[in-house]
């Protein structure tokens, strides 16, 4: 699929919300709190939003880093794209993903894009009458929307090591600790540390004027399900 062949090709940055205009955009991050770390399946690692055509808006949200084959959404949580239409950083509409079931049968429903019944970090399931659905692991669409969850290589791309090192290196300067490596910087190319490692990608596009054809705010939370 064209949606999922952008996944790879993306990069990854450490903000913690996107403006989708004319290009991409991403936030990036990885278990660095204790909730995450105890409850990975809550753990959103990356999102991305692009345009891989002219009438089309892809949006990807990738979550439990380092997951192995048995990984699966939590049926638990509700994950959600927050979409903000009018600039006021306050969602207008959303995207909504669920599971059903666990191992090798579990299912996944995607609703929206659709206006959303609470605000904020938490919210409860819109009726799922329009909802996108199929087993993990497989691509559905309905000639509108199309929709995927599954497994897939790690995309972002981050030399932890060398990250060390210039973390050591900042704080011998500041005078708090010995500095190991001098006038510190990334290699290019620097090595990958995620490089082989999974996490579970959930990827909705819809047509581009589904969520307004102006800038899109974007960002993505997950929380228990209601």
């Amino acid at each position: 699929d064209n949606m999922l062949h952008h996944i790879g090709r993306l990069g990854a940055s450490t903000l913690l919300a996107a403006a989708l205009a004319a290009g991409p955009a991403w936030a990036a991050d990885h278990i660095d709190a204790p909730f995450t770390t105890a409850n990975p399946n809550s753990d959103i690692n990356d999102l991305y939003a692009f345009t891989p055509t002219p009438d089309t808006v892809a949006f990807v949200m990738t979550v439990v880093p380092f997951s192995d084959s048995a990984t699966r959404l939590n049926p638990d949580y509700l994950y959600q794209f927050k979409l903000d239409t009018n600039g006021d950083a306050v969602e207008d509409q959303v995207i909504q993903v669920i599971a059903s079931g666990t191992g090798a049968n579990q299912r996944y429903f995607v609703n929206g894009p659709v206006t959303p019944n609470v605000l904020g970090a938490t919210g409860n399931t819109i009726r799922l009458d329009n909802a996108l659905s199929a087993r993990f692991g497989q691509t559905t669409t309905d000639g509108t929307r199309t929709a995927f969850v599954g497994l897939r290589d790690d995309p972002f791309f981050f030399d932890l090591a060398r990250f060390g090192e210039i973390i050591d290196d900042v704080a011998g300067r500041d005078g708090s600790a010995a500095g190991s490596v001098e006038n510190g910087g990334f290699n290019d190319p620097g090595t990958d540390t995620l490089a082989g490692a999974n996490t579970l990608a959930i990827v909705v596009e819809v047509p581009r004027a589904a969520v307004g054809g102006g800038t899109l705010g974007v960002w993505a939370t997950s929380s228990i399900a209601q």
